[in-house]
């Protein structure tokens, strides 16, 4: 009984380790591409299960989800790069073009990847 007590808590603070590591990773290049493109935007993470990120033009703030569905599963670093780079790209044109081709150029040179595939 023991011994899956302390199995469990050993793997609580791997996953706080992990998840503080990412954290820091993804927090970094956020404010990096933020910097580069001149979006002065605050970021927020959520869990929301209807999107991996979202850009609010009116209140000036990206969020971000770092998890999928239910689980404690978070997306991968690539992943979360792309959503970001998508968010700021949504900051830069202007939420109000949505996916259109407007965003979509700017989406593709800031090298956003798979821009055909969301909705207009």
């Amino acid at each position: 009984m023991k011994d899956t007590f302390f199995i469990r808590l050993l793997n609580d603070v791997l996953k706080r380790d992990k998840l503080e590591k990412h954290l820091k990773k993804v927090i970094a290049y956020t404010f990096e591409q933020m910097e580069k493109y001149e979006v002065d935007y605050t970021l927020f993470f959520t869990k929301s299960r209807r999107y991996k990120g979202c850009c609010f033009g009116a209140t000036k703030k990206i969020a971000l989800v770092l998890t999928y569905g239910r689980s404690n599963f978070y997306y991968n670093l690539a992943d979360v790069k792309n959503t970001i780079l998508h968010e700021i790209a949504h900051a830069v044109v202007g939420v109000r073009y949505g996916h259109r081709k407007e965003w979509q150029d700017k989406a593709r040179e800031m090298g956003v990847t798979w821009t055909k595939k969301y909705r207009r």
